[in-house]
């Protein structure tokens, strides 16, 4: 015998509220994961160009330390002021380069002095070359500040390495030069040049071993060069430095 069903018996399954919430739960999931995925993209899209920028500077102040490298190479005798400037508040305006020069202070003592490093933001070399049609050569750095960047002169601020023409002779003052060429190293970046006078040698090799039975009285001090850093505050709060001995600039006391 066949038991008739119960009245109050129902047909189970999903009703539209229940489909609702599940369906809002999943949007909720996506937008989370989709807001994930868009931080992740963000943080690695700003570590790339941090490193991308980073790597830019560190070329640029490579290659602008190879540069300085040839001042007064070739010459007789340079001298600083002469074949060698550096300038404060310089700005390039119609090929030309203005600034006021700054004088060459005694660099600080390992013990430590009161004497500071004279700061600039141009430096300004002559150099001799026989690969080049011209007896002279005149090049520069000139560290430009965003607050100096002007739309005749430069469309930028950042460093820059200017040179004479290679078949112009810049034989007379380096301030009077025509600087025909302009190579942008690395833009948008706060630059820093400094100079000092000190016993330097190149690639910051010592003078040599001295003599112990020698008399300190009668030791000849080593001679003065000038001594050269260049410096950079990178977007990532790094700062990358490089310095180095101009060997051909003898300074004398």
């Amino acid at each position: 015998m066949t038991r008739p069903p119960h009245p109050r018996q129902r047909e189970r399954g999903l009703n539209l509220v229940s489909l609702m919430v599940g369906t809002s739960i999943a949007l909720l999931l996506l937008v989370a994961m989709l807001q994930l995925s868009k931080n992740v993209a963000q943080t690695s899209n700003a570590a790339g160009q941090s490193a991308r920028g980073d790597s830019q500077l560190s070329s640029a102040l490579l290659t602008a330390a190879f540069a300085v490298q040839s001042a007064g190479f070739g010459m007789e005798n340079p001298s600083y002021g002469i074949d060698l400037v550096l300038l404060r508040e310089a700005q390039l305006s119609q090929q030309k380069l203005t600034g006021s020069l700054v004088a060459l202070h005694q660099a600080p003592s390992p013990a430590g002095s009161e004497s500071v490093a004279s700061m600039g933001n141009a430096l300004v070399w002559r150099s001799k070359s026989q690969a080049l049609q011209a007896s002279t050569q005149c090049e520069a750095l000139l560290a430009l500040p965003e607050s100096a960047a002007s739309g005749d002169s430069m469309d930028t601020w950042g460093l820059f390495h200017l040179s004479t023409a290679p078949t112009v002779s810049c034989d007379g003052a380096v301030l009077q030069a025509d600087w025909a060429e302009s190579r942008p190293l690395a833009s948008e970046v706060s630059f820093k040049i400094t100079a000092t006078k000190t016993a330097c040698t190149p690639f910051g090799h010592s003078q040599g071993a001295k003599d112990q039975n020698q008399d300190p009285a009668q030791t000849e001090p080593p001679p003065e060069h000038v001594f050269v850093t260049l410096s950079a505050l990178s977007s990532s709060g790094i700062v990358f430095e490089e310095s180095f001995c101009l060997h051909n600039f003898h300074v004398v006391p």
